[in-house]
């Protein structure tokens, strides 16, 4: 359905399916074309440029909802607003890419779910011109050399602020500590800010996990600025120092070796230096950073108290917040949930009706039959069932597994690895990989997104997601009495070791192979 208005018609109820597009709101759920989206977003750049928008994301019903006074009510489903991507791309417009970004959930959810996150910044040298941050962060300081070395330490309030301090930074922290929700902010913030006054630097996520067959940096960086930017003048832009460059999981990078791993990196810090006076912000895990891009590191530090209490209200009714608080005070997991990705779980499972869990293994399991749970109610025509699903799932994530952290692969190449059926208690179960896909993306198990080069690309939502599917398989290969003795062993020997190369005082040694 497609309905076209210019009068004052108005569409009343909860609007599942179709589109409408009148003076007083714009519903778009499904059935929209590309002219309809370009109205779309003429109607909220409009919107979003006065300042009092509010968005709301409704991640249940796969809905975001933008209003402001005096402005027709907009509803899109996630589909549609991450289409608009796009459809900014071929307007080449600065205007019509900030109001993509802003709206898009990737990006728009952290408008009133971010909650700051404390840190500690660590400054083995300062450059030239660079000033100290404001007392209220965490500074780790060197001064002077030999006998007379001193470090200082500063405690860090907000890790997003030491941005307005330090061109470059690398941001550290531990699997589902934030880091790439940091930069979802950070990215949000630039957008909102320079759409509204004109002023700030304009941001551009790149996920390092897809800086593959490029000749450089650069190459990669203008990759994507034409995806989603749609034209020329990244050049000019990088030498007027207007660019905040977003650059998620350094460990994520595809390399051939230890020597190549070696080589990007330095590629990076090379860039970083030929482009001075735009910003740069790398993440990493904190294990993984073993090839040190010799700028400022912040590392993120697990939730306080007042944080995981202030995270439960952004998710929660305050009564249920004000319950699993109390709940959680006395329990050991809250040491597990000081951690935001895990709280994030806990939060959706009890938001849902779930068991409380008793450990992490249980806190994966209710959380993957809270979503499973919610697209069986959805109604789906094509419901497979929970357990064979996780069966699919478990098989791909198993073969995904050995090929490294945030691994993202064509939409083909993941349908391929699918299976075609799986074991049920009655026999085989047929898992059709398309349905499979659809599901898990609906179930957000799965996420997909197009890569610089326009090919879409599906990753588990969450690498500690994928770790726990393969884990599943592996539990399952076991009970059926497979000998898995040789997945046991790790390598410890200092031969087995990587290369560290050059390090400078204060850098850590890499990880060793996992």
């Amino acid at each position: 359905m497609s309905v076209h208005t210019g009068g004052g018609a108005h569409v009343w109820g909860d609007v599942e399916a179709g589109t409408f597009i009148g003076r007083d709101q714009i519903i778009v759920i499904s059935g929209y074309s590309g002219e309809d989206l370009e109205k779309v977003l003429a109607a909220l750049r409009e919107v979003l440029s006065t300042g009092r928008a509010r968005l709301r994301v409704d991640e249940t019903r796969g809905r975001l909802t933008i209003t402001a006074p005096d402005a027709p009510r907009i509803c899109l489903s996630s589909d549609a607003a991450r289409d608009l991507f796009p459809v900014a791309a071929r307007q080449a417009d600065e205007q019509a890419y900030l109001t993509a970004l802003w709206a898009n959930p990737r990006y728009g959810r952290w408008d009133t779910w971010f909650v700051p996150l404390a840190g500690i910044l660590t400054v083995a040298e300062r450059p030239p011109g660079w000033t100290e941050i404001p007392p209220e962060f965490t500074l780790l300081e060197v001064h002077g050399e030999g006998p007379g070395r001193r470090v200082h330490r500063v405690p860090l309030d907000d890790v997003t602020q030491a941005m307005d301090r330090y061109d470059a930074l690398v941001l550290l922290g531990e699997p589902g500590a934030g880091k790439t929700t940091v930069l979802y902010r950070l990215a949000l913030e630039a957008a909102r800010r320079r759409l509204t006054t004109g002023e700030g630097r304009l941001p551009l996520y790149l996920s390092l996990a897809e800086y593959r067959a490029y000749a450089s940096p650069y190459a990669f960086v203008e990759a994507v600025w034409r995806q989603r930017l749609g034209g020329e003048g990244l050049t000019e832009r990088l030498r007027r120092g207007e660019l905040l460059l977003l650059c998620d999981a350094l460990n994520e990078m595809p390399f051939e070796d230890d020597r190549d791993y070696r080589a990007r990196v330095g590629a990076w810090r090379r860039f970083v230096g030929d482009w001075p006076g735009n910003q740069v912000l790398f993440t990493c895990r904190s294990r993984d950073y073993g090839e040190p891009l010799g700028l400022p590191q912040v590392e993120i530090k697990r939730l306080d108290d007042g944080r995981v209490r202030t995270f439960l209200e952004r998710y929660l009714e305050p009564s249920l917040a004000r319950e699993a608080w109390e709940r959680l005070r006395e329990d050991p997991l809250l040491d597990l949930v000081r951690n935001p990705y895990y709280l994030m779980m806990l939060a959706y499972i009890l938001a849902g009706g779930g068991t409380w869990p008793a450990n992490r293994a249980s806190l994966f399991r209710e959380f993957v039959d809270y979503l499973l749970g919610r697209e069986r109610r959805r109604g789906h025509p094509d419901w497979l069932g929970e357990a064979p699903l996780k069966q699919a799932l478990a098989v791909l994530a198993e073969s995904i597994q050995p090929l490294g952290e945030g691994t993202r692969l064509p939409r083909r190449e993941v349908l391929a690895r699918l299976p075609r059926q799986v074991e049920g208690p009655d026999g085989p179960v047929e898992t059709p990989p398309r349905t499979v896909l659809k599901l898990g993306l609906a179930a957000t198990l799965l996420d997909t997104e197009r890569g610089p080069e326009g090919e879409e690309q599906v990753r588990f939502y969450h690498h500690q997601v994928q770790e726990y599917f393969a884990a599943c398989r592996l539990l399952d290969r076991f009970r059926e009495g497979e000998d898995l003795s040789d997945r046991w062993r790790q390598p410890r020997r200092v031969g087995e070791m990587p290369d560290p190369g050059p390090l400078g005082p204060f850098e850590p040694l890499p990880p060793p192979p996992a």
